[in-house]
């Protein structure tokens, strides 16, 4: 028995902390990746009670489940398309288009103008993100898309890429975003609804909240940094049952590559998840700067020198793995603790990564 346990209670503290920061922001919930795996509908229908009448995907289908779905809330398509597929399906979804440039604002066009009808949508603005929107030099562009006679434009946004810890360099970036906003305003353009905090920057960031926030991570409890006074519960945790108990002589070795030996006649419990759930799986690093590089060799040296171990938890008491966490076991130590089986373990998975089936409380 495995699955991810998702706390309701947890979620519903979460956003009303968020209400508490946001202020009179509008919240807009973002529902990417399954919800951050917790489950696309679920959550949605949790948000929904609660009040939240604004959802943004980065997935068409996402949003064409949640209409199927008789959600009849705000959907925004958090990304740029220029794809025809994609933004035919985004409007046969209601969904509130992203413009990033011209390609997408062209293609917005012609199917609008095709279809006879007219798309909404939000403008962004690329303040250092570099995947979509248009550049701050750019207002006769920007300008010229608030002017398309086939889209109708509500609203203009942009993301941070570091708010989570890069506070100065975040500052720097909302300064630029408002001074296109400035400029724009300057032009008598009505910029409709604007929205720059995600959940690190409500958390992190001052002066971020603008008429919207939107928000992901924060509804999870998980945030990337680590923030002990902010509010939030963990709505999530795996769960799975011991399924077998051995004892070892001093001296076996244990798991592959055999990198761990025993040194004394030891009881391990085995686990049966791995990294097919989802156990000690990470994003790879995809950035070989000299500084990161060391950054990365430096956090394995620290770990080593502070005797840093993978755990999971049982009856609140954090028990040590041994060995390397298989495709789909796990073995822990037990030998000073009186274990059965069939005891329930849990296991810090990231609900994002983990193939599991959910159970909700």
């Amino acid at each position: 028995m495995k699955h991810i346990l998702i706390n309701t209670n947890a979620i519903v503290n979460n956003l009303r902390r968020v209400h508490e920061l946001a202020g009179d922001a509008r919240v807009i919930a973002v529902l990417k990746g399954n919800a951050y795996g917790m489950g696309l509908l679920e959550i949605a229908e949790i948000l929904a009670q609660e009040g939240i009448d604004f959802f943004a995907v980065t997935e068409v289908d996402d949003a064409v489940t949640l209409r199927d779905a008789g959600h009849s809330a705000d959907i925004l398509l958090l990304r740029s398309t220029a794809e025809l597929q994609d933004i035919t399906a985004a409007l046969d979804a209601a969904c509130i288009l992203t413009i990033g440039g011209d390609e997408a604002l062209s293609a917005a066009s012609r199917v609008a103008t095709e279809r006879g009808v007219k798309a909404r949508a939000h403008i962004e603005i690329d303040i250092g993100m570099g995947r979509y929107g248009y550049g701050t030099h750019e207002f006769n562009k920007i300008i010229a898309a608030y002017e398309q006679a086939h889209i109708t434009i509500e609203g203009i946004y942009a993301h941070f890429p570091a708010a989570f810890g890069k506070i100065r360099p975040t500052l720097a970036q909302k300064a630029v975003f408002d001074s296109v906003l400035t400029h724009l305003k300057s032009k008598n353009i009505d910029i409709g609804m604007v929205h720059l905090a995600n959940s690190s920057a409500l958390f992190f960031v001052d002066g971020t909240r603008y008429d919207a926030v939107r928000i992901g991570s924060a509804l999870t409890g998980r945030l990337p940094r680590v923030l002990n006074n902010s509010g939030l519960t963990s709505a999530t945790k795996v769960q799975c049952a011991v399924s077998d108990i051995r004892e070892l002589p001093k001296g076996s070795t244990i798991g592959y590559a055999s990198v761990f030996k025993t040194k004394r006649l030891t009881k391990i419990a085995i686990l049966p998840i791995g990294g097919a759930d989802g156990f000690c799986l990470a994003k790879v690093r995809d950035s070989y700067r000299f500084r990161d590089a060391l950054g990365y060799a430096l956090s394995e040296i620290k770990g080593w020198l502070t005797g840093k171990k993978i755990t999971v938890k049982l009856n609140g008491r954090r028990i040590p793995v041994l060995g390397h966490v298989g495709m789909g076991h796990t073995v822990i130590d037990m030998t000073r603790l009186d274990v059965k089986i069939g005891q329930i373990v849990e296991v810090d998975v990231n609900p994002v990564y983990a193939k599991l089936p959910r159970a909700y409380e």
